[in-house]
C-alpha cells in the first residue's frame, strides 16, 4: 500500500509540474504573439510613412492627396487632404488614372524598400511610359536621388 500511495503522490507532483509547464508555455506564447503583432504594426506604419513621403513627392495632385494609408488587411488606401480615406475598388469610375495608380505602386515599393533591412533594386519594364508630363518630371527627380549613398530611402546602409 505504501508503494501505491508513493506512486500516486509522485503522479500528483508530476501532474502539477506539467500543469505549471503548460501555464508557462501559454504565457510565453502570449508574450511572443503580442510582440509579433506590435512589430507587424510598427512595420506597417513605417511602410505607410515612407510610401506617403514618396507619394507626396511624385504625385501630380498634391492639393488632392495627403498620402497613402495601409489598412489592417494591407490594402492600399488614399488619404485625401480633407482627411477622408479612399479605397480603390476594381471597376470604380472614380479610381485614380493609370499613371496615378503606377505612382501609388511605385510609392508603396519605395516604402517597402526603405523600411526593409536590406536594399532591393527597383526594376521598371516600361520607364515612365504611361505617366503624365508632371508625373514623369517628378519621378525623374525622385529617381535621381533614389540610389545615392546616404539617401533617405536607405538603399545603401
Amino acid at each position: 500500500m505504501e508503494e501505491k500511495l508513493a506512486e500516486l503522490s509522485q503522479l500528483d507532483k508530476e501532474g502539477a509540474l506539467c500543469q505549471k509547464k503548460l501555464e508557462n508555455t501559454i504565457a510565453v506564447e502570449k508574450v511572443f504573439s503580442e510582440y509579433r503583432n506590435r512589430l507587424l504594426e510598427e512595420k506597417r506604419a513605417s511602410v505607410e510613412k515612407y510610401a506617403t513621403e514618396v507619394f507626396c513627392q511624385i504625385t501630380n495632385a498634391p492639393q488632392k492627396y495627403k498620402g497613402i494609408k495601409i489598412s489592417k488587411d494591407y490594402s492600399l488606401l488614399l488619404e485625401l487632404t480633407n482627411g477622408e480615406t479612399y479605397q480603390i475598388e476594381p471597376g470604380r469610375t472614380l479610381n485614380p488614372s493609370t499613371g496615378q495608380s503606377k505612382v501609388i505602386s511605385l510609392s508603396y515599393i519605395a516604402g517597402l524598400n526603405r523600411s526593409s533591412n536590406f536594399a532591393a533594386p527597383v526594376i521598371i519594364d516600361n520607364p515612365l511610359g504611361l505617366f503624365s508630363d508632371e508625373h514623369r518630371a517628378a519621378i525623374t527627380r525622385f529617381f535621381a536621388t533614389y540610389g545615392q549613398a546616404g539617401d533617405l530611402y536607405g538603399l545603401y546602409r
